[in-house]
């Protein structure tokens, strides 16, 4: 990947294309498994709770955001025409 820095933003893609495969992306996934076990579970450390625990965070935040981005917008749109919002 370090030939990435080299390349022109038009030569990117191409590159992309031919270096991630299914095959790759499968290899480089049954690696960071088998490490990341050898790691953390086999040596029964709570890690991976903890890691689950802020993945679980990190995805219902993303999922919420929107929703609460829109709010936050409709009463600030509200405020600027001078109605009254709930707190």
């Amino acid at each position: 990947m370090s030939a990435l820095k080299t390349m022109k933003v038009k030569e990117v893609p191409q590159f992309l294309k031919t270096h991630i495969t299914k095959e790759t992306a499968q290899s480089a996934y049954n690696t960071w498994w088998i490490n990341y076990k050898k790691q953390y579970i086999d040596t029964s450390s709570s890690k991976p709770i903890v890691h689950f625990m802020t993945g679980i965070f990190v995805l219902s935040y993303t999922l919420a955001w929107p929703t609460e981005y829109a709010h936050w917008k409709h009463a600030r749109d509200a405020q600027i025409k001078g109605e009254k919002v709930k707190p």
